[in-house]
């Protein structure tokens, strides 16, 4: 097979190729010659009439031509954009005419003053130095389309998907639309004007992102990700296929189900419920750091405390095989829906779930006091340490089922309306700004009611799990955790994302696949105690063969591991986090990400779209790719900045996005056309074209 390209550089003299299979050399005229069949190749794939092809090919073949002028054996030039002009009007021969918007673009200038189809030279003539060029791409893609699964003419097909939010049916029915108004309720048109702030925000951090992405791309949690999705959608039965089957749609459901406003109650909604979690969580807070940075502290104290992991496993699966588990979603909601008195919430109330929070926040301090109560005997009630802390202590210390009773203190079971006058003493005897403490005090009533008894269960042993001996107690992480979701304004962003995903199917799907990850190789069901049958048929976990000897499927404690990886700094002295968080504030705070999520739930929620059969595309690829050396490809590509750099420079420039996404009703812009030549077969006839003409030169 024939390198195209020997250097990056137009070199001067006899220009000579080498061919990287034999170490021969391949002259300009076979350069030519190679040139002139792909454009046969293109007219021919595109449909051209004899007559119509024969002028405007022998118009070609005379001194300062198009095609006469462009050599490919040493490059295209870096000095200025004619060559790529030429190349593009020899190939174009009136076929390829709505990609002449793309080239003109290229006379743009990037960030250094030179027009960006220089930058595209030198992307197209370093390739073949990374072991990529031109004949190697166009094998792999003829390689593809060998394949008995096709992968890619279904991602193809999955392409005119996301232009159009369409299902690949609908459009190849009514055609590609060029009604500019049609690609922007695409994904991909949305998603293409994320392209400018975020290569700005890369160029200026000097290009450190890339290696970042490049390490957790080859690494082993990637992997292990990539072999456990076969597995699952590999999978004819049991949780992993369930789980596979339903998952796209139920994303689709769970998208159009954040958009609900008819349950809003935060004055700041934006009307998506994902959005404005996300765009709070990732927010700035008056230190620098986000939400997100702050929060995720006293989390990983917890997370990261093995014993409190194998606690918390163990709470779940009892949870899940009691059937219990289930309900806290939904009984969540209950308190998310709610006021502290249990009633109808109105919009100008506060839920029972944000006095409960609260009032843990508020009581977040040291405090040094004591209090006697007055009931059947006198209790004394001495605290020297954080309140909230405290209380919690106190739950923890209760038996779920003769809590709703009343709670065991001081070794007499003192009612709930006594516990909660004590507590409103409490916070005068201890010197408190007891105005808001008090008024959401009744809010813990609402724990022992019992259309939330499972959730109390929940949280109660969960209390347990981090409170298991005098050694061990991270409770305080815990009211640090809440404290923070409640200073920094993340409660309401988080309860309208409860009312709008807690009792949604995608919810109920997630539990239903937990022990996947709690028991991956268990070859047993688990049933719910409250199931009326259970079929000992279908399997929990991954089939003995799912995974290779390097790789293992991830469970909580691999998971757990990525938390420490995002945690721990690098060369830098930052964390992989906080490295990361000005791109993710770029993505949360652009209206065009929340465009193309809402547009990809259109089409999720479309019965008849391919994209539904993603995970088989992704099977069919991993079958030509079992040793997943792609990943180890794209590491050594994305830590390559003679490719990355200009591409960036490219990307940048907000022409070269409008320029793609152009269109308009009289005229074919580049998504309608690449749309068409899925649609009618021409780039399978085109693909079918190429891999004889490359045939032919390694007969050459």
């Amino acid at each position: 097979m024939l390198h195209l390209m020997a250097s990056p550089k137009r070199a001067q003299g006899n220009i000579r190729t080498v061919d990287p299979d034999t170490g021969g050399l391949m002259n300009k005229k076979a350069g030519r010659f190679f040139l002139y069949l792909s454009t046969l190749a293109l007219l021919v794939s595109s449909g051209c009439s004899g007559p119509a092809l024969r002028g405007s090919w022998w118009d070609q073949l005379v001194p300062d031509s198009p095609c006469y002028r462009v050599d490919l054996s040493d490059g295209i030039s870096e000095e200025t954009t004619d060559e790529l002009r030429d190349l593009y009007d020899c190939v174009n021969q009136g076929n390829l005419e709505p990609l002449r918007v793309i080239v003109d673009s290229m006379d743009q200038p990037s960030r250094t003053g030179d027009p960006l189809g220089l930058d595209l030279a030198a992307v197209y003539n370093h390739l073949p130095e990374t072991g990529f060029g031109l004949v190697f791409l166009l094998d792999a893609a003829v390689g593809l389309l060998d394949s008995p699964e096709d992968p890619l003419i279904r991602l193809a097909e999955l392409s005119v998907e996301l232009i159009y939010a369409e299902s690949y049916a609908s459009v190849s029915q009514a055609g590609p639309s060029t009604n500019p108004e049609d690609l922007k309720e695409g994904v991909l048109q949305p998603a293409l004007e994320l392209l400018n702030p975020l290569s700005t925000a890369i160029l200026d951090n000097d290009m450190t992102l890339f290696p970042l992405v490049a390490d957790a791309v080859e690494g082993q949690i990637s992997h292990d990700i990539l072999y456990a999705a076969r597995a699952a959608a590999s999978t004819d039965s049991g949780l992993l296929a369930d789980f596979t089957t339903r998952f796209p749609s139920l994303l689709g459901d769970a998208l159009e189900r954040s958009t609900d406003i008819s349950n809003d109650h935060w004055s700041l909604a934006s009307g998506n419920s994902i959005r404005d979690f996300v765009q709070v969580l990732v927010s700035s807070t008056s230190d620098g750091s986000t939400i997100l940075e702050t929060a995720i502290q006293p989390l990983w104290k917890i997370l990261s405390d093995s014993v409190v992991l194998s606690g918390t496993e163990e709470l779940l699966r009892e949870s899940y095989i009691s059937g219990s588990l289930a309900s806290v979603p939904s009984q969540l909601l209950i308190l998310a829906d709610e006021d502290i008195y249990g009633d109808h919430l109105d919009p100008e109330d506060d839920s029972a779930l944000q006095s409960l929070i609260r009032l843990l926040e508020t009581a977040n301090q040291q405090v040094s006091c004591s209090v006697t109560v007055f009931g059947i005997e006198i209790i004394q009630v001495d605290i020297s340490d954080n309140l909230s802390v405290w209380l919690l202590e106190i739950l923890a210390q209760q038996d779920p089922d003769t809590i709703s009773q009343g709670l065991e203190l001081a070794g007499t079971t003192l009612e709930w309306t006594l516990f909660l006058d004590m507590l409103e003493t409490l916070a005068g005897a201890c010197n408190l700004d007891e105005s808001q403490l008090v008024a959401d005090i009744p809010s813990l009533a609402r724990l022992v009611d019992p259309e939330v008894g499972d959730l109390l269960v929940f949280l109660l042993n969960y209390l347990q799990v981090l409170h298991p001996s005098d050694d061990v107690n991270l409770i305080p992480e815990l009211v640090e955790l809440l404290s923070v979701v409640e200073t920094l304004g993340l409660t309401q962003p988080l309860e309208e994302l409860i009312r709008d995903l807690a009792d949604g199917r995608l919810v109920s799907l997630l539990l239903n696949t937990l022990p996947v990850l709690l028991d991956p190789w268990s070859q047993e069901s688990w049933c719910a105690d409250s199931a009326d049958s259970c079929n000992d048929e279908i399997w929990v976990g991954y089939p003995d063969d799912a995974f290779p000897a390097s790789a293992s499927p991830p469970d909580m404690a691999s998971l757990v591991d990525l938390v420490g990886e995002l945690l721990t700094p690098d060369l830098t002295e930052l964390t992989p986090l906080e490295s990361l968080m000005p791109y993710l504030q770029i993505v949360a705070d652009n209206a065009s990400t929340w465009q193309a999520v809402e547009n990809l739930g259109d089409l999720l929620n479309q019965s008849d779209a391919k994209i539904l059969d993603s995970p088989d595309v992704l099977v069919a690829l991993m079958e030509l790719d079992p040793d997943l050396e792609t990943l180890e490809t794209m590491a050594i590509l994305l830590r390559d900045d003679d490719l990355m750099l200009p591409i960036m420079r490219m990307t940048e420039n907000e022409s070269l996005a409008e320029a793609i996404a152009f269109t308009d009703t009289t005229q074919e812009g580049p998504l309608p056309f690449a749309s068409r030549l899925v649609i009618d077969g021409t780039l399978s006839s085109l693909l079918l074209t190429i891999e004889l003409v490359l045939q032919l030169l390694e007969e050459v």
